[in-house]
């Protein structure tokens, strides 16, 4: 498991819970549930650290209140010019459970002939109708850490979803590196490629 620091994960907590002890009580896990060689520690999952048992979750809940004020922000996200190669592979695998193989690979390269444009990641989030996933989710974990660590994250991959057909935009491939933005600031302009569903193989001109 990868843990993430104090300075991030301060505003997340509080992103997620109301500012009281009993809530972010609940982010702690007890000694007992540990091995043996780890009972004298509780891991804070919200700042992703293990403190001492002596501490005890009253004490860091405490801390946690008391710095709310203090959190720095992480570093801005950075980003590749171009998405990864393997991006436009996993977004086929996620469009093959929507549309015909064919459809598939006419819409993946038109994602990969599409110009890098950007979005901002309340606005991708709202037009997917997709929920903003918990920071304690491993994959928003890993790209919250990268963020803070200053590794390049790939840009998004979108399908244009239809208003007037209640068909909303979906994240073909992405979708974790988009709720890890968020966190950072939700009007973070992200670069995407966007393309329109293809339901069958465009037409030779």
């Amino acid at each position: 498991m990868q843990f993430i620091d104090d300075e991030l994960t301060y505003r997340e907590a509080l992103h997620r819970r109301k500012s009281s002890s009993a809530q972010i009580d609940a982010l702690v896990t007890p000694a007992s549930r540990l091995p043996p060689s780890q009972q004298d520690h509780y891991y804070a999952q919200a700042i992703g650290r293990w403190i001492p048992a002596r501490e005890g979750p009253e004490v860091h809940s405490q801390s946690l209140l008391e710095n709310q004020g203090k959190a720095t922000m992480p570093r801005k996200v950075k980003w590749l010019e171009l998405p990864e190669a393997q991006d436009y592979p996993s977004a086929a695998d996620y469009l093959h459970l929507l549309v015909q193989a064919e459809g598939v690979d006419a819409t993946v390269q038109a994602l990969q002939d599409a110009p890098i444009t950007t979005k901002k990641a309340k606005d991708i989030l709202r037009a997917a109708g997709l929920p903003l996933l918990d920071v304690t989710n491993p994959h928003v974990a890993s790209d919250l850490l990268k963020i803070r660590t200053g590794v390049r994250l790939s840009p998004i991959l979108l399908v244009r979803g239809n208003l007037s057909s209640a068909v909303p935009l979906h994240i073909a491939d992405g979708y974790h590196r988009v709720c890890a933005t968020y966190y950072t600031d939700e009007n973070t302009n992200i670069p995407v490629q966007l393309a329109d569903l293809i339901l069958g193989r465009p037409a030779v001109p």
